[in-house]
């Protein structure tokens, strides 16, 4: 549970970044990130964005899957757990990682699987953070915690520029229970 724990809160990284742009709401895409840690955690994600401000994650940790939809337009954000057949649901809440970030260092352009990216290192919630960004799509290319004994990465593994298909940003309803978070 502890390792899932670890792993979620990088999830919950990718998932909120996009809610950071809300005044610049990210382009239409597909990507695929792998997501470890020093401590032989994996999991993957799956991140789509409409480009109009709706954005769907699907995290699949230990078998388990978790699908996670931002709507920035009302700022709300909607957790889908398929196998309990339950949605909660909020208002959108900023990355409690990134939350009171500051910036430590701008690291300049690199090349980063080929992607011309933009670096920089942030003090976040529990340690440090290092995020490089296509310097022309403005997506994530990867990203480094650090902080205690944890060091966890998050490397895009498959990106396809484009709006994914409505369907995926629709919430299911046949046999799902609709819960408010508090």
């Amino acid at each position: 549970m502890k390792a899932t724990g670890l792993l979620m809160a990088g999830v919950l990284s990718l998932v909120s970044a996009a809610a950071a742009f809300a005044a610049d709401i990210p382009p239409a895409y597909d990507a695929t990130y792998s997501i470890t840690d020093n401590h032989g955690n994996a999991a993957t994600t799956h991140k789509l964005s409409d480009g109009a401000g709706r954005t769907r994650t699907e995290t699949t940790i230990n078998g388990g899957k978790t699908i996670t939809i931002v709507d920035l337009n009302t700022m709300m954000v909607y957790t889908i757990l398929e196998s309990q057949k339950i949605i909660t649901r909020g208002h959108y809440k900023a990355d409690s990682e990134s939350e009171g970030a500051t910036l430590m260092q701008d690291l300049g352009v690199r090349n980063i699987s080929g992607h011309l990216c933009l670096g920089k290192v942030e003090a976040v919630k529990g340690g440090l953070k290092e995020t490089w960004t296509d310097k022309i799509q403005k997506i994530m290319v990867q990203s480094i915690f650090s902080g205690g004994s944890l060091k966890r990465t998050t490397n895009l593994t498959a990106l396809t520029m484009g709006a994914p298909s409505a369907d995926n940003f629709t919430l299911p309803t046949s046999g799902y229970t609709m819960m408010d978070r508090p």
